[in-house]
């Protein structure tokens, strides 16, 4: 019994029926590269054109049939098949395959192939790379042997198609090349409907199928066969993955049954050509200026982490500064970077009072590049902890006095936060409402309250504070809100929220946010890092205590910023016991620049 298998009809006690495997859909080799008999037979000699013509009119209908390979060598190739050489040059970014020595010989496959040789060959066809005057499985391994080299000599190392490299276009050509074959129309038995070439003197064979296959001796799977077209041919051998692939040709008579079940296995190697690889890293000599004319030094380091040199290397400063390349270590000091090799270079900036005034930190960016890799970039950051006198959010413009006082001034309303410290508010007008968070002497203090209030002034204040003998002056113009409670007062919203530690207890002091023409102020007042103000959204502007041990540490006050991700964050009341600050640099690192919180420093002390 016989099974029809992609291969043709077998025997099944002697071979294995192969699951059927989808076949690419493309149009045949053959349909593409027709030319007229005329031209096969004369060679293209126009002298004798006219006569060939004539003997092909008696051939008939078997005329049509008659195909070369000839104008392949007009098309041309995907630029990564066209550019593979042995040895990649290391400026071609792309995929190259690569020659490899092979076990078997192309002698061994001469003598494994028709001891017969025609009768009276006609000029050698294209394709026939041995000389023997047929084209075979012996020209396939020549063929094979030659992957991926340039042509060294017109079609003498395998090149049909023209376009400078032996690739599996060639390997697709070599079954219709010119010469004397039998040309036959597909038998209705056989295994595809393309028409079926062989040489004369091969035994046995209508036709030759190469392939290419992820084992050898013709037993792997197969990825690209001869009967795509050069377009589709080029296309699935791009998209083929690094790794070691095998030339197959089989053999089949004229009702698809193989004449020859094993013969091949010449390997060859598809390898990604070695890619520069840059990377870069600078930094400067200090971490924080606060002063105008500082000077910031910087150094870079540029490496060529790949495995193939790179050319036209250069390396930019975001802040448009003047590199100067150093010594190279290790290097030579030319203008190739090898791989392995490191350059470095160094600039300096000077600080301007607008620099420091913009109250933003001085970001860096070095960019290198280079013809063969992609762009590295790196970033540094000098904080800027210079502080500003006051700053304006909108149409509220925002005054910080002292610890945990400052003011708010909007459309003619004052509001003060905290007001400590009667000699501190000389200049500023009187306050239309004054928020007390807690009681503690830093936050409540009755004499400032007496400078800058009057008997118009409004409060809001906790239930604790209102309770204090020392408060009894203000309570029939206060507003006492617990949390999660609120209050529109003069045009603005004030809302309390949780303010609580292990150095004040829960419900005895408030946080505020006030809501102001749009835009949401938070005053946190004394609290720890608790989990109701991490839940806060929406604020604009946040100002955060962090002072140890009475509030939160720097980390934790970074912590609450990042989750709470109000627009604009100000420390405050950040001295801590014993008359240290926090570290605001600190802090501005760890809130980061991946989040879009802008980090202000105001002058509190």
């Amino acid at each position: 019994m016989r099974v029809k298998t992609p291969w043709g009809r077998v025997a099944k006690r002697t071979r294995r029926v192969r699951p059927a495997r989808p076949r690419m859909s493309c149009e045949s080799l053959e349909s593409r590269w027709t030319l007229s008999a005329a031209d096969v037979l004369t060679g293209g000699d126009v002298g004798v054109h006219d006569e060939a013509l004539s003997a092909i009119a008696a051939m008939g209908e078997s005329s049509r049939f008659l195909m070369v390979a000839a104008d392949v060598a007009n098309r041309a190739l995907p630029r990564r098949l066209a550019a593979i050489q042995p040895q990649a040059d290391a400026g071609i970014r792309g995929r190259a395959v690569q020659r490899v020595e092979v076990a078997a010989a192309p002698a061994a496959l001469v003598a494994a192939t028709d001891a017969v040789a025609p009768a009276a060959a006609p000029t050698a066809p294209l394709g026939d790379f041995n000389g023997d005057g047929k084209v075979d499985r012996a020209d396939v391994a020549i063929l094979a042997l030659n992957f991926g080299r340039s042509a060294v000599a017109e079609f003498g190392d395998g090149d049909l198609t023209g376009d400078g490299v032996v690739s599996l276009a060639d390997l697709a050509a070599v079954r219709l090349g010119p010469g004397a074959f039998n040309i036959t129309a597909p038998a209705a038995t056989s295994i595809d409907d393309t028409p079926d070439v062989a040489w004369t003197a091969s035994p046995g064979a209508v036709r030759y199928d190469a392939t290419i296959e992820t084992a050898a001796g013709c037993t792997g799977e197969l990825v690209v066969q001869s009967r795509t077209g050069v377009a589709e041919t080029s296309a699935a051998f791009d998209s083929l993955v690094d790794g070691v692939y095998y030339a197959c040709v089989r053999a089949f008579d004229n009702i698809g049954n193989p004449t020859d079940a094993t013969n091949n296995g010449w390997a060859f190697t598809i390898a990604t050509p070695p890619t520069g690889s840059l990377s870069i890293e600078h930094s400067a000599n200090v971490s924080s200026v606060s002063t105008p004319g500082a000077v910031v030094n910087y150094s870079y380091t540029v490496a060529n982490t790949g495995d193939a040199p790179l050319s036209n290397v250069t390396v930019a400063d975001s802040r448009s500064l003047a590199l100067t390349r150093q010594a190279d270590s290790p290097g030579d000091g030319d203008d190739l970077l090898e791989a392995g090799e490191t350059w470095r270079y160094a600039a300096s900036y000077t600080v301007t009072q607008a620099d420091l005034s913009a109250g933003v930190d001085l970001l860096s960016t070095a960019t290198a590049d280079s013809d063969q890799s992609d762009p590295a970039m790196h970033e540094a950051v000098v904080f800027n902890l210079f502080e500003l006198a006051e700053i304006t959010v909108g149409d509220v413009r925002v005054v910080p006095v002292d610890h945990a006082s400052f003011v708010m001034m909007w459309n003619g309303l004052t509001v003060y936060v905290d007001p400590v410290g009667p000699t501190l508010f000389t200049g500023l007008p009187t306050a239309d409402l004054i928020l007390i968070t807690h009681s503690h002497g830093d936050h409540f203090h009755p004499n400032t309250i007496n400078v800058v209030a009057d008997a118009e002034t409004q409060f809001v204040t906790s239930q604790t504070v209102y309770n204090l003998s020392s408060y009894s002056p203000y309570r029939t113009r206060t507003t006492i809100l617990g949390y999660g409670q609120s209050a529109d007062l003069l045009g603005i919203n004030v809302a309390a929220v949780h303010a609580y530690n292990g150095n004040h207890a829960l419900n005895t002091g408030n946080g505020y946010v006030v809501t102001i023409d749009g835009r949401r102020f938070y005053a946190s007042g004394d609290t720890g890092p608790v989990a109701e103000i991490r839940l806060l959204a929406d604020i604009d502007v946040a100002f955060l205590c962090m002072n140890v041990p009475y509030t939160m540490t720097v980390d934790e006050a970074a912590g609450v910023t990042r989750d709470m991700q109000p627009t604009m964050v100000i420390p405050y009341h950040y001295r801590n016991q014993g008359n240290t600050y926090a570290d605001l640099a600190r802090f501005k690192s760890l809130v980061g620049r991946d989040l879009g919180v802008e980090v202000r420093l105001l002058d509190w002390y």
